[in-house]
C-alpha cells in the first residue's frame, strides 16, 4: 500500500513539473535568463548566507545537543538495545521490568508468561441536551 501511495506522489510531482514548464513556456519566460540574472543571483546568495547565518548562531548548537545528548543517548541507544534483545529473543527492559504498555495495548499484559485477556466494552454515556437561549 505504502508504495502505490509514494508512486502516486512521484507521478504527481512529475505531472505538476512538467504543467509549470508548459505554463512558462506559454508566457514566454526563459526560466535559464531568469537564473543567471545578477539581481536572482544576488537574491539567492543573501539567502544562502541569511540562512547559513541562522543556522551557526541560532540552531547548530541547541540541534546538535538535543541530537547527541538527547535523541542518541536517550532514545537510540536504548531502542538498538531493544531491538537486539527482541531478535535474540531476550525480554525487553519494559517486559523485564513487568510494566504496563500505554494505550491502545493497554489492557494486554506485557512479559513472556503473560496471556492476553478480552478487552471488555465500557458502557457508553447517555447524552444530555443542554438548555440554551436562540439569540
Amino acid at each position: 500500500m505504502k508504495k502505490q501511495s509514494q508512486q502516486g506522489g512521484f507521478v504527481r510531482f512529475i505531472i505538476i513539473l512538467i504543467i509549470a514548464i508548459l505554463l512558462l513556456s506559454y508566457f514566454n519566460i526563459d526560466l535559464k535568463t531568469e537564473v543567471e540574472k545578477p539581481q536572482t543571483q544576488q537574491n539567492i546568495t543573501y539567502v544562502k548566507d541569511q540562512s547559513q547565518s541562522v543556522w551557526q548562531q541560532y540552531l547548530e548548537q541547541p540541534f546538535f545537543y538535543i541530537w547527541n545528548n538527547i535523541f542518541i543517548d536517550l532514545i537510540w541507544s536504548v531502542f538498538v538495545d531493544n531491538m537486539e534483545r527482541i531478535k535474540n529473543h531476550v525480554p525487553t527492559t519494559i517486559e523485564q521490568q513487568g510494566m504496563q504498555v500505554a494505550a491502545p495495548f493497554a489492557n494486554i499484559p506485557v512479559g513472556p508468561q503473560s496471556q492476553p485477556q478480552p478487552i471488555q466494552q465500557q458502557p457508553q454515556p447517555t447524552q444530555q441536551t443542554i438548555p440554551h437561549d436562540n439569540y
